[in-house]
């Protein structure tokens, strides 16, 4: 682990590396590292907005030029990976609302959830 001259010394294990993790992105930022925690910030609606959205949008960029790099197969096995993880996510809704589901209501009810229009209409 690297010390900062400015960085405490006398932290437990867990918080070393904690503390490590913290001082890391500090130093990878090019920030100064503190030593002390900083005045926290007004949480106005605006300044959150400003913020999050500047980091999804990082986020997104990011996340285009990985998918950019995908073959198609890959692409498409996301894709199924993400269906399936929804399919889960709602299944799991539904059962907690109504325990007693049975197998073909809940195939439906999914259905309903996530499958659009046509499937609203076939089911």
């Amino acid at each position: 682990m690297t010390n900062s001259p400015d960085r405490p010394q006398d932290a437990t294990a867990g918080q070393e590396e904690l503390d490590f993790t913290i001082w890391q992105a500090f130093e990878h930022l090019g920030l100064p590292v503190p030593n002390s925690p900083p005045t926290p910030l007004p949480l106005t609606e605006e300044y959150l907005t400003l913020h999050i959205r500047a980091a999804f949008n990082e986020l997104d960029l990011q996340q285009l030029a990985i998918i950019r790099q995908l073959t198609p197969a890959q692409r498409l096995a996301r894709v199924f990976g993400l269906n399936a993880s929804l399919r889960r996510l709602v299944s799991a809704s539904i059962h907690d609302q109504h325990p007693e589901v049975d197998a073909e209501t809940l195939r439906q009810q999914i259905a309903r959830r996530i499958g659009g229009y046509h499937a609203r209409t076939r089911v």
